[in-house]
């Protein structure tokens, strides 16, 4: 309580919200996934508790009343549609140019290299009913991967560490992201935490992906 006061409003406000969703968040999460993280419930039941003492260094104590009534829930991104066809207007408006790509560069062995770890997963996963959406291999192997491979913190974290050093540093970042998955993809993150094969193979081809977007050309 007394580190907390000292924050500026600013923080105050942010750490409440932060504090809030993750209540929120475990609190739906424990209803459909069993969880092992002791850590976590313990989180839980304390910032649970703690919430309603923290009071806001601010005037305006309608602001403090606005927080506590705020459903987290309804902000968050929700897939809205798939696989449908795209409606354009019919006025007058300009695309900017595709850059072309040359033969023979970079991107064709990189691409090459992508479709053979997609190979690999549909394979070994493509008949889980997540592994049938084309848009869950894509989120994993393009747009997860690309994250972290230009990722500040990550290459610094990576640059003069060996590769076991870096897969740790890659595991832990990659699995945050992977909770964000929870609510549009839910099949995806319950298996990615209950079954162990699973998470060990397809963090491991995902690392695959971001070595070689990095030129280190770690390959199968």
């Amino acid at each position: 309580m007394a580190l907390f006061n000292e924050l500026e409003t600013d923080e105050q406000v942010g750490f409440k919200v932060k504090a809030s969703s993750f209540v929120k968040t475990y609190a739906f999460l424990a209803l459909i996934i069993p969880f092992n993280k002791k850590y976590w419930e313990e989180l839980y039941w304390f910032l649970k508790f703690l919430i309603p003492k923290l009071k806001l260094k601010v005037n305006n104590e309608s602001i403090e009343g606005l927080l506590d009534s705020i459903d987290l829930d309804s902000y968050t991104q929700h897939r809205q549609a798939l696989n449908q066809d795209i409606i354009l207007d019919n006025g007058v408006t300009e695309i900017d140019p595709i850059t072309p790509q040359m033969r023979g560069s970079k991107a064709e062995p990189e691409k090459e290299f992508l479709q053979e770890i997609i190979a690999e997963f549909n394979k070994k996963w493509g008949e889980t009913e997540f592994g049938k959406n084309d848009l869950v291999t894509k989120i994993l192997f393009e747009d997860l991967t690309s994250k972290i491979a230009i990722n500040e913190e990550y290459i610094r974290a990576t640059k003069f560490s060996d590769v076991q050093n870096s897969k740790i540093t890659f595991d832990k970042m990659m699995e945050d992201k992977i909770q964000g998955l929870v609510f549009d993809y839910t099949d995806l993150y319950k298996e990615f935490e209950e079954n162990k094969a699973f998470k060990n193979d397809i963090l491991g081809m995902m690392f695959k992906v971001v070595m070689d977007k990095q030129n280190i050309g770690i390959r199968v």
